[in-house]
């Protein structure tokens, strides 16, 4: 065979093989959403037999907080314009030293000290950028992920 022909027969196999040996698509067909709808965050957490309370902070006419009690802990779950979750727990106020050291090793959640009116605590919290894109289980997942920061953290500040 000549040169060229063996070249274009190489050509012609390696366009079969690119065409055909490409990776599949993903089989899940999870939709991915830019922005969760509160009617959608409170499908998700009824799901998870989460019993909550919605309430509206005062002139943020976008952002709707979902307090509850989860595995004995103290749980409020922000949406903020669709675009970010956040979750937060509260706990009594400990030491600085110990908020920088839970912030220097904890890998999906951040502790800071704050006052809410005439009180202060200790705030165990994580976020969740939707504007990127989400799905259904992603958010799932983002709270089950929470679940086991706040236990962590719980048994963190007993030590």
């Amino acid at each position: 065979m000549k040169r060229l022909t063996r070249w274009a027969l190489v050509l012609i196999g390696c366009a079969a093989l690119a065409w055909h040996g490409a990776p599949a698509q993903a089989q899940n067909k999870d939709k991915v959403y830019r922005k969760v709808s509160p009617a959608q965050l409170e499908g998700i957490l009824g799901g998870m037999s989460i019993k909550f309370t919605k309430t509206q902070p005062k002139g943020l006419a976008d952002d709707w907080d979902y307090d509850f009690d989860r595995n004995g802990f103290k749980v409020r779950f922000t949406l903020s314009n669709g675009k970010l979750l956040w979750l937060s727990a509260f706990f009594p106020k400990t030491t600085l030293e110990k908020i920088n050291k839970w912030n220097v090793d904890a890998k999906f959640s951040r502790a800071v000290l704050d006052r809410i009116q005439d009180r202060e605590y200790a705030i165990v919290e994580s976020q969740l950028d939707a504007g990127g894109g989400v799905t259904e289980e992603m958010i799932r997942q983002f709270i089950r992920r929470f679940d086991e920061e706040v236990s962590k953290f719980d048994q963190y500040l007993k030590v």
